[in-house]
């Protein structure tokens, strides 16, 4: 099945900026992989998670996030009902004025009638980056 996932991932952008936790929540698996530099853990889609969600969504906001959008999509079909997809994000904040942003993120989603990120792998330390650009 072939999807739109640049509209996919824009609706996952518009919800995240909206503060549409629970929207945001429902494109993940009951259980999923992160992955980042230096650190994976499998999660549970659960209440804790909304918490995190809304946690991270705060630390972005009081941080001076406006945009958040998608640059390109890059992907590759891995069988019959999964697909690997890597995202260029660009993001810009308040005391980057102008500046965009920009990082990978690969998803590991299952491609079938609704999509589901199964893995998520952060390609930057996010931390690290928002301090090189003076956010933290």
């Amino acid at each position: 099945m072939a999807y739109d996932w640049k509209r996919w991932f824009e609706g996952y952008a518009t919800d995240w900026q909206s503060g549409e936790i629970e929207a945001v929540a429902e494109r993940y698996a009951p259980t999923f992989l992160v992955s980042k530099p230096g650190k994976s853990a499998v999660y549970e889609n659960d209440e804790r998670f909304l918490q995190w969600l809304d946690r991270v969504r705060g630390f972005h906001l009081e941080s001076g996030l406006e945009r958040v959008e998608v640059v390109t999509i890059r992907a590759e079909t891995l069988g019959e009902h999964h697909d690997l997809l890597t995202v260029t994000w660009a993001v810009r904040f308040q005391r980057t004025a102008a500046l965009r942003i920009q990082f990978d993120i690969s998803y590991l989603l299952v491609a079938d009638e609704i999509p589901t990120i199964l893995t998520i792998v952060s390609h930057q330390d996010q931390r690290a980056a928002m301090s090189r650009y003076g956010l933290l």
